[in-house]
């Protein structure tokens, strides 16, 4: 949509960037800074979650490598903070699409003054049992003031429209923001800016294993699970009886039997190095790619003829083309549930239109914030 309006005074700060190497990061949060952009907003800033000063930290891998996106930079981001800038003078705080609130750290992130004095704008989350709590603790303090909550899956959505309707019976004087449900905004870009460097990605792949493959994301489970020897909650093994390549469990039980037509991908060649690293050990005549591209993710789903995915973009992206998807257990119980169901709302029809709502939606709060210059 085009802007007819002036933003050219609006302050906008992005927060809880996950901007730490995930291509399927990268994917959703970039249409954000890109329309911001579009539309001339005036000044945007970033503020890195602390899960990617952390992976950085953890995986020695230095911030302005994993932070240093093309709409990270000039003319899309004006200023990147690691820390909370002091004395914040902002006119939206956005909260930018991503796994949840709560990983990010943002319970504590603002003062009560700062909170009161600026609205924030949830935009295309996901909303676990935790956020819903913290919400639910922020809306009955009046310590933030929330002008929009968008859900990036259907139930995110179901979730906070039901935490809403409770308050709202408690206290129907209770001001509460309006909740709608986006689809994964990554379908507002047109995945690639860059058809040619597609098509170059293809015939890349296209030389190192035939198309047609079975294509498995796997996904390294959290650092604490880790801690206890659990590796990831899903594997690709070969069955030493049978010779068949199988996804099992994290206990050896088997899930999916595969054909030999196999690759083994992810989308995050940071948190999943260990795990790719010991999966090529185990399967060396398996080929492993790790995705460090929205193009390559693009052309390595778009040659498979079927998608098993512990990874929530890989299911996106699967999404987008139209290729068979099979999800694939995770920790994150709730965000896989959830790109499941809209995966299926999709492929049904159920969802068109629903990103052009949510940008709607993020226009008129802009059109709102103009009136007071």
């Amino acid at each position: 949509m085009k802007n007819n309006a002036d933003f050219s005074n609006i302050k906008v700060l992005v927060v809880n960037i996950w901007a730490y190497g995930n291509v399927g990061d990268h994917l959703e949060i970039a249409p954000l800074f890109y329309k911001l952009y579009e539309w001339g907003v005036g000044t945007v800033d970033a503020h890195l979650t602390q899960y990617t000063i952390q992976m950085g930290k953890v995986y020695n891998v230095p911030i302005p490598a994993i932070a240093g996106q093309p709409y990270l930079c000039e003319p899309y981001t004006h200023k990147i903070f690691y820390e909370m800038p002091e004395n914040p003078d902002y006119d939206l705080i956005i909260y930018a699409p991503g796994p949840c609130v709560w990983d990010g750290g943002y319970r504590d992130l603002f003062t009560e003054d700062h909170q009161k004095k600026c609205d924030s704008l949830f935009f295309g989350l996901t909303y676990s049992k935790a956020d819903i709590e913290w919400f639910e603790k922020q809306l009955l303090s009046g310590n933030q003031s929330i002008c929009g909550i968008v859900a990036r899956e259907p139930v995110s959505e179901e979730n906070i429209k039901k935490l809403i309707s409770r308050l709202n019976e408690q206290n129907p004087a209770l001001k509460t923001p309006e909740v709608i449900m986006s689809e994964d905004i990554s379908f507002s870009s047109s995945i690639s800016t860059d058809m040619d460097y597609v098509d170059i990605c293809s015939d890349k792949f296209k030389s190192r294993f035939v198309s047609g493959y079975e294509l498995v994301f796997l996904r390294a489970s959290e650092i604490e699970h880790q801690q206890f020897g659990i590796e990831s909650h899903v594997k690709v093994s070969r069955n030493k009886k049978s010779g068949k390549l199988e996804i099992l469990l994290a206990n050896n039980q088997k899930i999916h039997e595969l054909t030999d037509n196999v690759v083994i991908t992810t989308t995050d060649g940071i948190t999943d190095s260990i795990l790719m690293q010991n999966s090529m050990q185990q399967l060396p005549e398996v080929p492993h790619v790790i995705c460090e591209t929205v193009e390559e993710l693009y052309a390595l789903v778009n040659g498979a003829s079927h998608v098993y995915s512990a990874r929530y973009h890989g299911v996106i992206m699967a999404t987008y083309l139209n290729k068979p998807i099979t999800t694939l257990p995770h920790c994150e119980k709730e965000k896989m549930l959830g790109v499941e169901m809209l995966d299926k709302g999709i492929r049904e029809g159920k969802y068109k239109g629903n990103n052009d709502r949510a940008w709607r939606f993020l226009y008129s709060i802009l059109r709102e914030i103009t009136k007071k210059y």
